[in-house]
């Protein structure tokens, strides 16, 4: 389901060779896109609201392009990171800008799409460890930071984000692929 990187090869440093990590990028706008609408699935940003997101991630990955090292991870793993904080950030900020909303939006989710919604989010987290599922719940739905985390677990911070890390790149593979447990 992912969209295909660039073949050429990523020896060169993203810094100086904008033009390839840019080819990269938009490789991988529809992929990005395709998971910011399954995240704004049911809430209010819609339509052009998830193309604003997506707009703003690529921003993200842009000026932060220094950063994106080959040797840790994918280009994809990397954006999607991105996309997921730039849609964290926006939920955060609980202020829905008009121009992330649409104006006429065509259907109001049912109580039928919020059922299926949640049963996948359940399903999802059903495949995890009880281990991490406790910690992903408790950093993004009761909004705990790391540090806390750790002290209330009284196990180092590396732990805890060993563990989110594992999590949401276990989630993100169900997702992508449509595993069921």
């Amino acid at each position: 389901m992912s969209q295909p990187v660039t073949t050429e090869p990523n020896t060169a440093d993203p810094t100086t060779d904008g033009g390839a990590f840019g080819r990269q990028l938009v490789a991988l706008t529809a992929s990005i896109q395709a998971f910011l609408r399954a995240l704004c699935r049911g809430g209010a940003v819609t339509g052009s609201g998830v193309d604003d997101l997506v707009q703003e991630t690529m921003a993200r990955a842009w000026r932060s392009r220094a950063t994106f090292d080959a040797g840790k991870g994918s280009a994809e793993a990397w954006l999607s990171r991105i996309a997921f904080r730039v849609y964290l950030d926006h939920r955060q900020t609980g202020v829905q800008p008009t121009d992330l909303v649409d104006e006429h939006p065509t259907a109001t989710p049912g109580p039928m799409a919020h059922a299926e919604a949640r049963e996948q989010v359940r399903r999802l987290l059903g495949r995890l460890s009880a281990r991490e599922r406790d910690v992903l719940l408790r950093f993004h739905r009761d909004g705990r930071s790391i540090v806390e985390l750790a002290a209330a677990d009284a196990v180092p911070a590396g732990t805890i984000k060993s563990l989110l890390h594992r999590a949401r790149a276990r989630l993100w593979a169900a997702f992508l692929h449509g595993e069921q447990p």
